[in-house]
């Protein structure tokens, strides 16, 4: 197994282990649900710490994200499409807002990679972003009051709010959140 294998493999057994113990968690425990010996873990990771912050960075990454977003069959209807990407998005925003909620209950804080730049979150958002726009197709696009675009913030800015601890902690379904984005609020044939 290569250096980078056993990185991954220890990131995959690690971040269950800190969602219920936190930083707390002994790298002996580690060890043990990565089925390698304690020593291991020091070959790869310069610490503990070094480990931690690279389970934060895995749990942050979109690399899946994108991917199922980009796997949404195009020949459903616009709602189902928006969604199951809604649904795919909340699942990525309750994995990262769980393991930071745990850290920094514990007192540890794991930001961004010492080496990132603001500039890389927002190329993630945007490419995040531009997968949903592609969810929505030009026949779609056609029937909206306003851009691809700004239907995809709309859904961004609430499923977020829904989905962070200390906002909306789910309080709204990924259906429920489409059909307030392309519906809105009033009963079907009323004035406002």
């Amino acid at each position: 197994m290569s250096a980078d294998e056993r990185r991954a493999a220890l990131v995959a057994s690690t971040v269950p282990l800190l969602r219920t113990q936190g930083p707390a968690v002994s790298t002996r425990e580690i060890a043990r649900a990565a089925g390698v010996a304690e020593g291991t873990i020091f070959r790869v990771f310069d610490s503990k710490d070094d480990l931690i912050r690279s389970c934060v960075e895995s749990v942050f990454d979109t690399t899946t994200l994108r991917k199922e977003l980009q796997g949404i069959d195009r020949d459903l209807p616009l709602e189902q499409r928006l969604t199951q990407a809604v649904k795919v998005v909340q699942g990525h925003l309750h994995s990262m807002f769980s393991l930071m909620t745990t850290l920094h209950t514990a007192g540890k804080r794991f930001g961004p990679h010492p080496d990132a730049r603001p500039d890389q979150h927002r190329a993630v958002r945007d490419d995040v972003d531009a997968d949903f726009v592609a969810l929505v197709g030009e026949d779609d696009a056609a029937r909206l009051r306003v851009s691809p675009e700004q239907l995809v913030g709309y859904l961004r800015l609430l499923t977020l709010s829904n989905a962070h601890p200390m906002l909306g902690a789910g309080s709204a379904s990924a259906e429920e959140i489409v059909d307030l984005i392309l519906h809105g609020v009033l009963v079907e044939g009323e004035e406002a």
